[in-house]
C-alpha cells in the first residue's frame, strides 16, 4: 500500500502545530497522573508529618544537649551542626507541599517549551526539503518513508510499525505506549483515512488528538 502526500511550508506549519499539541497532550497528562497518583495524594502527606516530628524533636533535642550537656552525649559531636541539619529538615518537611506544588508547576511550563522545541525538530528536515511528495510504502509490519522531489524518490527512513499512534488532520505520531511521551514515528499527511486503512492490519492503536487548553 502506497500512501502519497504534497508537502509544502503551509503544510508543515499546520502539521508541527499538531505534533506539538500531541506532543503536549503526552507530557502535560504524565504530570498529571504523577501529581495524583497514591505516593503523591496519600504517602507523600504521611511522609510530611513523620519528618516534621522527627525535625521538631531532632531541633528540641539538640538545643537540650546545649544547654544541659548530659553525659550520654559524646564532646565530639558537633551539637549545632545537627541543630542546625534538623532545623532545615523541619522547614523542608513544612513546605512539603508547597515544594511539590512548584515542581509539578515547574513540569507543565517546562512541557510547553520543550514540546515546542521537539515539534520543531520533528519537521526540520521536511521543511528543509518543501516542497516535495511524501511517499508512505507499507510492506507488511514495516513502512519505508521516501521524499519524491524532482522527479526523484530517495527513501528517509524504514520503521518497524508497532505501539500506539494519536493523530491529527496533517499529522501522526506513533509512541511505544499510551503513556509515553517520546515520539517513535512521526507521519505526514494529507488525511488520515488511507495511513488508518494500512495501520489496520499492523499492531498499532489509534485515537484523535486533543488539544490542551490548560
Amino acid at each position: 500500500m502506497e500512501i502519497r502526500s504534497n508537502i509544502d511550508s503551509a503544510f508543515i506549519d499546520a502539521a508541527e502545530d499538531e505534533i506539538y499539541q500531541i506532543l503536549l497532550y503526552q507530557h502535560l497528562s504524565y504530570s498529571d497522573r504523577w501529581n495524583s497518583n497514591y505516593l503523591s495524594v496519600k504517602v507523600i502527606p504521611i511522609i510530611r508529618i513523620l519528618g516534621l516530628i522527627l525535625g521538631i524533636f531532632g531541633v528540641l533535642l539538640s538545643f537540650y544537649v546545649i544547654w544541659r550537656t548530659p553525659e550520654w552525649c559524646p564532646v565530639w559531636i558537633n551539637i549545632n551542626f545537627y541543630a542546625f541539619a534538623f532545623f532545615i529538615l523541619s522547614v523542608i518537611f513544612y513546605f512539603l507541599p508547597k515544594i511539590n506544588n512548584a515542581i509539578y508547576n515547574w513540569s507543565r511550563n517546562y512541557a510547553y517549551k520543550n514540546c515546542k522545541k521537539i515539534a520543531g525538530k520533528c519537521v526540520k528536515e521536511a521543511r528543509h526539503q518543501a516542497p516535495y511528495i511524501a511517499e508512505y510504502i507499507v510492506k507488511g509490519d514495516s513502512i519505508v518513508y521516501c521524499r519524491k522531489k524532482d522527479g526523484e524518490s530517495k527513501i528517509a527512513w524504514t520503521r518497524k510499525l508497532k505501539g500506539v499512534a494519536i493523530f491529527g488532520q496533517h499529522a501522526t505520531v506513533v509512541f511505544r505506549k499510551w503513556t509515553s511521551f517520546s515520539p517513535k514515528i512521526i507521519f505526514l499527511h494529507e488525511d488520515f483515512d488511507s495511513l488508518a486503512a494500512a495501520l489496520k492490519n499492523v499492531p498499532v492503536e489509534t485515537r484523535p488528538m486533543i488539544r490542551r487548553v490548560n
